[in-house]
């Protein structure tokens, strides 16, 4: 293909997307309802109208205003949160009871839209979702009201009137905070009513953790480890494992059925086996773990679980693989074990019921190897879960 026709080729393609890209937008813009004007009529006008409510302080008209839009279908809840608040200290009747659980994601918001503002106002946008894939680009409606709301808070944190929480929610909306979470909780203890209302929703969030944690519920999880055999078995060598574990748990007691795969299927010493009276050398190892384990926590809180573990199993390990050309010759091929197992499980939940965690066992095998080589033994195994309660 010549040079001129690849250069023509890369021209149509950008034509196209640009094409399909305008003819996406007009297809937006024809898809807007009836409805979706009507909701959307709170963000195209508050910035025309809250500079009247302001002035002529109509604070009756402002809230009627703000309960409608937070009605809508298509409400800003952070912009929404600014204002009402704003207006509550000018009018000198803010209180935390009308603080909403979800101030602080309101304020991050907020302050992320502030930022990029500041720092990139040619690039900022804001998009509304009104339905599946249909959005309202509201860069300009949001741009002049955040001016406004910037303004009104700086002209209240000039007043001198404020107390610690008015005086922290006054500096967020006016674009001095650029991390409000962060801020509010390290000076939280000096915000009396804010402090007070962030204990009584943690307070809840503990009692709805705990009362999640202590129910009745089914858990699952990954494995990853290692089995490491000591005594004459540490002819196998150390292997990594990896299995799943499934059960049911309530409060301090777990259940769990457990599914292990070691991998490397390969010995860190040749080993000998007796079958139909002859003798092999083998090098081959593949093996694993299934059993049933109970563990009883004698630490358990909402962050952490922790206590001892017994598990009884059937243990085996493969000494050829299903491809081996000799696996005839050397049936049985797997030599298999009881596995009564003993040690200490430790769980950390850091997102509600999902968890990380360790399970360090010692393992009492003892693998029948007549004729062949010794392989008494028994085994450590360290276990990293990851799961889900």
């Amino acid at each position: 293909m010549s040079g001129k026709n690849h250069n023509k080729i890369i021209i149509c393609v950008i034509l196209l997307i640009q094409n399909l890209s305008a003819s996406a937008q007009k297809n937006i813009e024809k898809n807007f309802t009836a409805g979706d004007y009507e909701a959307l009529k709170y963000i195209r006008c508050i910035h025309l109208f809250l500079p009247q409510f302001l002035e002529q302080k109509k604070w009756t008209e402002l809230n009627n205003y703000m309960q409608n839009w937070k009605n809508s279908e298509a409400p800003s809840d952070e912009l929404i949160f600014c204002i009402s608040t704003l207006a509550d200290i000018e009018q000198q009747k803010f209180s935390s009871i009308a603080i909403p659980c979800d101030f602080l994601y309101f304020l991050d918001d907020y302050a992320r839209e502030m930022k990029n503002i500041r720092k990139e106002p040619a690039k900022f946008r804001y998009y509304i979702n009104l339905s599946e894939h249909i959005y309202y680009n509201a860069s300009t409606e949001c741009t002049k009201l955040l001016n406004i709301t910037q303004s009104w808070a700086n002209r209240l944190l000039s007043s001198g009137k404020l107390n610690a929480s008015e005086t922290f929610l006054c500096q967020v909306f006016s674009g001095q905070t650029e991390l409000p979470r962060s801020e509010f909780y390290t000076l939280r203890k000096l915000m009396p009513e804010l402090d007070a209302f962030q204990h009584q929703l943690d307070t809840y969030q503990i009692s709805r953790l705990k009362s999640l944690r202590d129910r009745r519920a089914g858990t699952f999880s990954l494995i990853f480890g290692t089995w490491m055999p000591t005594g004459y078995l540490g002819t196998l060598g150390i292997h990594p494992t990896v299995g799943y574990a499934f059960g049911l748990r309530k409060k301090r007691n777990e259940y769990d059925l457990v599914g292990i795969g070691r991998l490397v299927n390969s010995t860190a010493q040749n080993y000998s086996i007796l079958r139909n009276d002859t003798v092999y050398t083998r090098s081959y190892f593949g093996g694993g773990y299934v059993g049933f384990e109970f563990t009883r926590y004698l630490v358990h809180t909402i962050k952490c679980d922790c206590g001892p573990t017994f598990g009884v199993g059937y243990d085996e390990f493969d000494i050829a693989s299903d491809t081996d050309v000799k696996l005839n010759s050397l049936s049985p091929a797997k030599i298999f074990t009881l596995n009564l197992n003993t040690g200490l499980r430790f769980k950390y939940f850091y997102h509600k019921a999902l968890f990380a965690g360790l399970v360090l066992k010692y393992n009492f095998i003892h693998y029948e190897n007549k004729g062949g080589t010794d392989l008494r033994g028994n085994s450590f195994s360290i276990d990293i879960l990851c799961g889900i309660f």
